[in-house]
């Protein structure tokens, strides 16, 4: 009797171990597995196309950000009201 399990055993751990060999993508048939590979493809090439508009992206807004100041500059011009300060002794304004 203990050798009969045995050998049943034996038979199950067998069956398990084809079925493990032919997991996955491999039990599917042609087309399906056609199918299933170009999904997968089309996956990784979304993958792929996110990340360089994320890059690139990312590189637009730097050189935005590191442009300089598109408005106005920043001197200090020499108005009438300036000049008026300076005759009256006042200390100028920047």
């Amino acid at each position: 009797m203990l050798a009969r399990l045995s050998d049943i055993t034996l038979a199950g751990s067998s069956l398990i171990a084809q079925q493990a060999a032919q997991a996955g993508i491999e039990k599917l048939d042609g087309p399906t597995r056609a199918r299933v590979l170009a999904a997968l493809a089309g996956l990784i090439i979304l993958g792929f196309g996110l990340v360089i508009l994320t890059w690139m992206g990312a590189r637009y807004t730097r050189r935005y950000m590191n442009s300089g100041p598109s408005g106005p500059s920043k001197q200090v011009r020499t108005d009438e009201w300036v000049r008026r300060s300076q005759e009256d002794g006042a200390p100028p304004t920047p």
